[in-house]
């Protein structure tokens, strides 16, 4: 009996033994796969995730043409822009070699909070992808052979940033090789582009030659009103120094004394030559020196008797020129000019009327006399 009633129990232990294990069996396995698809699912979004909150910048410098050049920045942005990241473009110089160039990479992480700085070298008939990362920092640089039309090649260079990008995002191994870093060397920057112009001397930017209108004051006769006149002023020049040559229009100038009334035209001629001192983009300080030739017209109008008037003559009067001359560029090509000089005369003279043997003196020529003029220049480069 007592082995019959254990015979009967067995097939219900075996039973309940093989429930309990399928049981403990579907658990092990719904736990795998919930864990795999967490990991499949949390492992992309925390790489778009990271993605979102970071910004590339990529350094342009001519090794591509110029429309190759323009479509692969548009292919990278297009592509960057699946993985939710920013992209912005900072040109170079041409001239501007590899520790250059990671110079205003470093530049760039620092200003822009750049997570990433890629550019393109010519080297050859090939072209290297370069690709700064901060973290380290570490240079990584792979050789390509572009092939086919320049729309193919633009498009195989923003593939291959996209994959190197995606691997340092996802924190995995990046597959583009390290290279040594080069010394640091500052970036000198090419002038002048469509630049903010800069408080600094710059040296090619003295035209070859000018040409324009000026108004002109100055105080020719002592002890009288000035006067103002239309002038006409060119040079020619270059590498900061210029000469030229300028001519003065005055109207007919009256001076009134007690015993007469004249009248003065002047026509003066200088030659001069100037040295920009200081000279940027926008705005030059241009010294000035030079010699005044004006041949003066002057004309008894009335005079009281007995004295008499010696008629109407010319005379000769010469000077020695210096200005300081301000000239600040709205157009390339056209400039705005405010001079201030001084002129001393080599051969100051009276202007006289007689009295039987007796002459008297009406007007005198000013020994020195300060000008002020204010004109336009029409430009060429």
């Amino acid at each position: 009996m007592r082995l019959c009633h254990c015979f009967m129990r067995t097939p219900g232990i075996i039973r309940g033994r093989r429930a309990t294990q399928g049981v403990w069996a579907a658990c092990v396995s719904l736990a795998a796969c919930f864990g795999i698809s967490l990991a499949s699912w949390v492992a992309p979004a925390q790489a778009q995730e990271a993605a979102g909150k970071q910004h590339i910048v990529v350094l342009t410098r001519g090794a591509l043409p110029e429309p190759s050049e323009a479509s692969f920045v548009a292919n990278l942005r297009a592509h960057l822009s699946e993985l939710k990241l920013s992209l912005g473009a900072q040109e170079l110089p041409i001239s501007a070699g590899l520790p250059e160039t990671v110079a205003e990479a470093r530049r760039q992480t620092e200003t822009a909070n750049a997570f990433l700085v890629v550019w393109i070298m010519r080297d050859g008939g090939s072209r290297t992808v370069y690709m700064y990362d901060p973290v380290g920092p570490h240079l990584r640089a792979r050789s390509v052979t572009l092939s086919g039309s320049s729309a193919a090649a633009s498009e195989e260079l923003a593939l291959i940033l996209r994959s190197e990008i995606l691997a340092r995002l996802q924190g995995g191994e990046v597959p583009m090789p390290e290279v040594a870093l080069p010394k640091a060397t500052a970036l000198v920057p090419e002038a002048p582009t469509a630049m903010v112009e800069e408080a600094s001397p710059i040296h090619p930017t003295s035209p070859r030659w000018g040409v324009g209108p000026a108004g002109i004051y100055d105080q020719p006769v002592r002890d009288q009103h000035g006067q103002f006149g239309l002038g006409l002023r060119a040079f020619a020049g270059g590498h900061r120094f210029r000469g030229g040559l300028a001519y003065t229009f005055f109207p007919a100038f009256e001076v009134s004394a007690p015993e007469a009334t004249i009248s003065l035209r002047r026509h003066p001629i200088e030659g001069f030559a100037g040295y920009d001192m200081w000279n940027t983009r926008v705005h030059s300080l241009v010294a000035e020196v030079g010699f005044l030739l004006d041949p003066i017209q002057r004309r008894t109008e009335s005079v009281q008797a007995p004295l008499s008037s010696l008629g109407a003559n010319w005379r000769w009067s010469a000077a020695a020129t210096a200005r300081l001359r301000s000239e600040l560029r709205v157009l390339r090509n056209l400039a705005v000019n405010l001079g201030v000089g001084v002129e001393a005369l080599v051969n100051p003279y009276d202007f006289e009327v007689e009295v039987a043997t007796e002459r008297r003196v009406v007007a005198r020529l000013a020994p020195f006399r300060w000008t002020l003029e204010l004109g336009m220049t029409i430009l060429a480069w």
